[in-house]
């Protein structure tokens, strides 16, 4: 009788078809040829269409604004840090001394770094550091198949995000909190924000970035971007 480990030892490694093996098994080969994962670098000099008289011009006027005319702030929260702060209120107005503005801006970095659920597809913002992401805000849907234009729906929108995830150059996905290619029209904004940051979420380990798009939808991207990160 043969040694039971020699027949163990003998018989073909059963493989797994789970996990991460078994999707890229499912995915099959490479849809297209791209190059590894490296957000680009700027290796030239910024563009200066202005001389340094130019520059502070612009910078006189917009401390003029921020001290004389001032900017309305709709968020009572907002205004109440605002006043705390030392800023002048007068209802709705924010008026900035520019010696609180010069202080603000000291205090932010030269460049900072997001991580997303990947850390492997963590990107810098700042400095000579490029980064793309995909339009936001398109409300129509085309493809070859359809051949036409039509409102944006759900599962469109959802095709258009996992297509974005497919490009190495995309380092982020707009929008967290907005709206994004193809945002489901058929949808309330308050609801729709929510399915949107759900869609990207799924299956994507890039970065989602959002911007302001009102109390509602900010708090939806808020809340979806805090279940990022449990």
């Amino acid at each position: 009788m043969e040694d039971i480990a020699d027949v163990t030892a003998q018989a073909p490694r059963r493989r797994r078809h789970g996990g991460r093996a078994g999707h890229a098994a499912r995915r099959g080969g490479t849809a297209i040829a791209q190059m590894p994962w490296a957000p680009p670098l700027n290796i030239d000099r910024p563009t200066e269409p202005l001389d340094a008289d130019g520059v502070q011009a612009i910078h006189e006027g917009a401390m003029r604004v921020l001290e004389e005319v001032g900017i309305a702030f709709l968020n009572d929260e907002a205004l109440a840090i605002l006043a705390r702060a030392g800023c002048r209120i007068e209802g709705h107005v924010v008026f900035m001394g520019r010696d609180f503005v010069t202080e603000m801006l000291a205090r932010a970095p030269a460049r900072f770094t997001l991580t997303p659920r990947n850390p492997d597809r963590a990107i810098t913002v700042g400095g000579r550091h490029l980064l793309f992401g995909n339009v936001s805000s398109p409300p129509n849907y085309f493809d070859l198949a359809l051949g036409r234009k039509v409102p944006g729906t759900r599962a469109q929108c959802a095709d258009l995000l996992k297509l974005t995830q497919v490009f190495q150059l995309h380092p982020f996905r707009r929008r967290l909190s907005g709206r994004a290619a193809g945002h489901p029209r058929q949808r309330a904004a308050p609801g729709r924000a929510v399915r949107q940051a759900h869609a990207q979420r799924q299956g994507d380990a890039c970065l989602l970035a959002g911007g302001g798009a009102g109390r509602g939808r900010d708090g939806d991207g808020a809340h979806r971007g805090w279940l990022e990160r449990r």
